[in-house]
């Protein structure tokens, strides 16, 4: 009997001993990486991996040192994310005037609005191509609707190199207009320079006064 409690006894410390041995390995392989933190109520946490213990998990974060409660944690998730900055840039397909050379990915989408009245919806159907379009408000409401509607294709051509192309209509009742244009961007999603140029593809108009961007 004295034999089995001692084996027990050296078992439950060599297992003790393995766990806080993995414990330690998961900690340093976590250190100074950028990890997101899922909540409970369905909040995100973004931040560099710091510490953690039974309790708490710690993370640097823009406000510094910041100590997160385990129970409230859902998940920990190591980002993918590798720029300079806190967070990828969320609207790399478009600048403020204009469409870049970089493409909404598959799945991804998003609602602009501009001048209040104009609303459009954005969405990559591939990540090579995306569809969007909208309504402008007002018009609308008066029964009149002026309409938009704007598919893109979008390629990387090579690793800092990538081309957009695509049309843009607008209508009202049985007057429509297409527009087409296309961007070269060189650089990274955060740090980028576009050419982009745009003509009217009415037979009559086609290649007259093209409208040139720099971005």
């Amino acid at each position: 009997m004295k034999n089995i409690l001692n084996f027990t006894i050296v078992l439950a410390i060599l297992f003790g001993f393995s766990l806080s041995v993995c414990a330690q390995e998961t900690q340093d392989s976590l250190l100074h990486q950028r990890v997101t933190l899922k909540m409970v109520d369905g909040k995100e946490i973004d931040g560099t991996f710091f510490s953690q213990n039974e309790e708490s998990i710690i993370l640097t974060t823009r406000y510094g040192k910041t100590i997160i409660d385990r129970k409230k944690v859902l998940s920990l998730e190591v980002s993918s994310y590798k720029g300079l900055y806190d967070f990828k840039n969320p609207h790399s397909s478009y600048y403020f005037f204009g469409p870049s050379g970089f493409q909404i990915r598959k799945g991804e989408g998003y609602y602009q609005n501009s001048y209040v009245g104009f609303n459009f919806l954005n969405y990559g159907v591939t990540d090579n191509f995306s569809i969007g379009g909208g309504l402008e408000m007002f018009s609308t409401l008066s029964g009149h609707p002026v309409w938009f509607l704007t598919p893109k294709l979008g390629f990387k051509l090579q690793d800092k190199v990538h081309f957009g192309t695509g049309i843009f209509m607008f209508g009202f009742e049985d007057e429509f207009v297409t527009l087409g244009f296309s961007a070269l961007t060189f650089g990274t999603e955060e740090n980028n320079f576009s050419l982009g140029v745009g003509s009217i593809l009415d037979n009559d108009q086609f290649g007259e006064n093209p409208a040139l961007s720099l971005s």
